[in-house]
């Protein structure tokens, strides 16, 4: 990956190192490092699949569990300015969004309640860490975190193709006058 330069670049790269920092992403993702967290996380897509067309079921599986991260494709990065001070500096500010997806286990597939809450105790932890981190040195410095989507189930009929997942959205606002 191109090494980041600019604040929207260092923003998403930023959310990544602090998302890979999080115990519960790392539990998650059965890895004890950093190093080994980041391979679990993308930004903007997973790798190509292998016939560079269409993902198996068993390329996804693979793949599992992982977090995308990206800009908010409608509001992702605004620099405002201070018309009110003399200096009129300009303030960066944007929403990274990470989307998750974590294959279900097969001794909890029958029961969607349980498949669910335990979604939702992960979201929950992942979100409580991310909150522990954000604003240290080295880490985003996110104003607001949010689950925006989610989780939700895959659909049934993506069974064969895309395996048995759930998926959540959640958004992390850093900087000032985010919207």
């Amino acid at each position: 990956m191109a090494i980041a330069v600019g604040n929207l670049a260092r923003a998403r790269e930023n959310a990544g190192l602090t998302l890979a920092d999080t115990a519960a992403f790392r539990a998650l993702v059965g890895a004890t490092s950093q190093g080994q967290a980041l391979k679990r996380i993308h930004h903007c897509g997973l790798p190509r699949p292998a016939d560079r067309q269409s993902y198996t079921v068993e390329e996804l599986e693979a793949l599992r569990p992982f977090a995308i991260l990206f800009t908010n494709p409608e509001a992702g990065y605004t620099k405002s300015a201070d018309a009110i001070t003399e200096s009129f500096d300009y303030a960066d500010s944007g929403r990274i969004l990470i989307d998750l997806e974590v294959d279900v286990p097969a001794e909890i597939a029958p029961d969607d309640g349980e498949v669910m809450s335990r979604a939702e105790n992960v979201i929950g932890q992942i979100l409580d860490d991310l909150a522990g981190l954000c604003g240290k040195d080295g880490y985003l410095a996110a104003v607001t975190l949010a689950l925006v989507e989610g989780p939700y189930r895959s659909p049934l009929e993506e069974g064969e193709a895309q395996g048995d997942y759930w998926s959540a959205l959640l958004s992390l606002d850093w900087g000032q006058g985010v919207t």
